[in-house]
């Protein structure tokens, strides 16, 4: 698949898959398709070479970005009255900003899996905790902007029910290791795939039934 996409084709799969991710969020609501945009950079992490990867992901980021954050055009054009040309050069300033985080996990991850020479292991137990520090980072870094965090994807889905466990940031670790898993079934570790993302479905589905919460007046 890697040899068939080069140059400018290679460059043009992060449009779509940051067009596919946008479509897990809320009003869109496809979870899986937004699961599947981040099985596919995680394929296309373990084929590419460190600059490679660190491109990649920076391109993802930044049409995610541009395209994610059009409320800020509303915010500074509309309501505050600023220049459209100011509206959309601060959009793509923050978006080069945001996108260096993406980048950074394409050129890590890449090192580190040269290193491990393993793809489950490297899917499995480099990847998502990868994405989540990350993620956290650039949720406190400067006083953070954790918009479009894969633990918002369909905040009311069944992977939500980690929230009260461990925050919107290891929903993004479920969700990245259920994008692993699902990545693991086509690379032909079929086995260890579906045992993966059958565990973290059920384990979400059993989370789902408690109840974490009492009324105050009432004895917990």
């Amino acid at each position: 698949m890697i040899q068939k996409l080069s140059g400018s084709k290679l460059y043009f799969s992060p449009i779509i898959l940051s067009l596919a991710y946008l479509l897990g969020f809320d009003p869109f609501g496809y979870q899986l398709l937004g699961l599947l945009s981040v099985s596919l950079l995680f394929y296309f992490a373990l084929k590419l070479d460190e600059r490679k990867a660190a491109l990649f992901f920076f391109l993802f980021g930044f049409f995610l970005y541009c395209t994610g954050l059009y409320w800020l055009y509303i915010s500074i054009h509309t309501v505050s009255g600023a220049p459209k040309a100011l509206a959309i050069l601060l959009i793509a300033l923050l978006s080069v900003y945001l996108s260096i985080f993406h980048s950074i996990f394409g050129l890590v991850f890449v090192k580190l899996h040269k290193r491990i020479r393993s793809e489950w292991i490297s899917l499995l137990l480099v990847a998502p905790p990868l994405w989540m520090l990350l993620e956290v980072f650039r949720g406190y870094f400067l006083t953070g902007f954790p918009w479009l965090s894969l633990g918002y994807m369909e905040s009311g889905s069944l992977i939500s029910s980690w929230a009260p466990i461990g925050g919107v940031y290891l929903v993004s670790m479920i969700r990245a290791m259920i994008s692993s898993g699902i990545l693991l079934i086509f690379l032909k570790k079929r086995l260890l795939g579906s045992s993966i993302v059958t565990i973290l479905i059920i384990s979400s589905y059993i989370l789902g039934t408690v109840d974490w919460t009492s009324r105050s007046n009432e004895p917990s």
